[in-house]
């Protein structure tokens, strides 16, 4: 996130909010807030999720670790 006097519009960053965040101030953000939630929504409803699940209490390690391992 950033704040600006100025209304800066910039490709591919979120914004400008006005007060948003600072009041009298412009916000931008990248989106990354957005981003964590969506991932955890498409692991927890794919139709494999329970397997993965499964896998990982069984190795004592979080889907995350099964998922940056596996490919």
């Amino acid at each position: 996130m950033a704040v600006s006097r100025e209304k800066l519009f910039i490709p591919g960053v979120w914004g400008p909010f006005w007060s948003a965040m600072v009041p009298e101030y412009w916000l931008t953000e990248g989106g990354q807030s957005a981003t964590g939630a969506l991932l955890d929504h498409i692991i927890e409803n794919h139709v494999a999720s329970p397997r993965l699940a499964n896998h990982a209490a069984s190795q004592k390690v979080f889907v995350f670790e099964l998922l940056n391992n596996s490919f």
